[in-house]
């Protein structure tokens, strides 16, 4: 198996604490994404953030590298957006609480959303090596969703341009490593759960001649991933 994309990795500030804080996550992306002058850029969200003395210590994490690993997740990359809408900003109760409410905004404005756009690198390669792998960047869309947030659109519209946003990206990520007529494009991990995402991205690839599979049985999260490796395991010891 091959690594061909993955989304920009970001910093995790806090490790296991931004999976119960959702500020963070917004911190981490805005800094990615728009360098050490981010609040210049994201106005319409500091108030949200003003109320959280700990900003300046997870910027000082981040620059050091202290406790904040890298990670490309896309539930954390959920989580920033609905930080920046409001959405349990603070704290989350339970895995994925944020990015659920998320989707449940966005859907009743999915019909009139246009995606939010994004950005792809691949590094070039050196000598006799590959390329290495495509990577989606997010700096078009936070440029864009600040924007909206500046000219009040209404919340659930930003929500329902981020999924168009993400899922578009994924699904032409697929088509750019060459996922065409008759490919069999297997859609799994947790953001699938997200109804969203799965319906819209079926659709784009389907549109491009893709054969897209989605989970039936199996989870598409944790419980999924666990019963892979599991069969990858018995499959090794067997051969």
């Amino acid at each position: 198996m091959t690594r061909a994309a993955h989304i920009a990795p970001v910093a995790l500030p806090g490790g296991a604490a931004a999976m119960r804080e959702p500020w963070r996550n917004l911190v981490a992306h805005l800094r990615h994404a728009f360098g050490p002058a981010w609040r210049d850029q994201a106005t319409p969200v500091l108030d949200r953030l003003s109320a959280t003395a700990s900003v300046g210590v997870l910027e000082r994490m981040m620059e050091t590298g202290t406790n904040a690993p890298p990670c490309s997740s896309a539930g954390r990359l959920f989580d920033a957006a609905a930080a920046a809408l409001g959405i349990h900003t603070a704290r989350i109760g339970h895995e994925a609480q944020a990015a659920m409410a998320l989707e449940a905004l966005a859907r009743p404005y999915m019909a009139a959303a246009h995606p939010y756009p994004v950005a792809f690198s691949q590094p070039a390669p050196v000598g006799s090596l590959v390329a290495g792998p495509l990577v989606i960047g997010w700096l078009p869309m936070w440029r864009a969703l600040l924007a909206d947030l500046q000219a009040d659109e209404p919340p659930g519209l930003v929500a329902a341009r981020f999924h168009r946003g993400v899922a578009d990206a994924l699904a032409t990520a697929a088509v750019r490593l060459g996922a065409g007529a008759g490919t069999w494009v297997p859609l799994s991990g947790g953001v699938l759960q997200n109804r969203i995402i799965l319906e819209e991205i079926q659709v784009r690839l389907k549109a491009a001649g893709c054969r897209p599979i989605a989970h039936r049985q199996v989870p598409a999260n944790d419980g999924g991933l666990a019963l892979g490796q599991a069969v990858l395991a018995a499959l090794m010891a067997s051969a």
